[in-house]
């Protein structure tokens, strides 16, 4: 993905549009997250507000956020697909 219009990528908090394979692909990869159950990461973004970001039906980004919803809020979790990464999709 070498040449990403930027002005097509959604951001979404939507969690039907979340690829979960891909997320714990991703974060099975990491290392803050390596030893993460498939279980343990589905729990976290069933407890989290997650955003994703997409291009072309691909996600290419996410985020997770640990929120009280009033003054504290955590923001961990976060990727950029290694073929989008330096194009300003982050």
């Amino acid at each position: 993905m070498k040449n990403i219009d930027i002005k097509q990528v959604l951001i979404s908090s939507d969690p039907a549009l979340l690829d979960v394979e891909a997320i714990v692909h991703f974060l099975r990869q990491s290392y803050w997250a390596k030893e993460r159950s498939e279980e343990k990461i589905q729990k976290s973004l069933e407890g989290s507000t997650c955003f994703g970001a997409y291009y072309n039906d691909h996600q290419i980004g996410f985020a997770r956020v640990v929120t009280d919803g009033a003054t504290v809020y955590w923001l961990c979790d976060v990727f950029v697909d290694t073929a989008c990464r330096g194009l300003g999709s982050g």
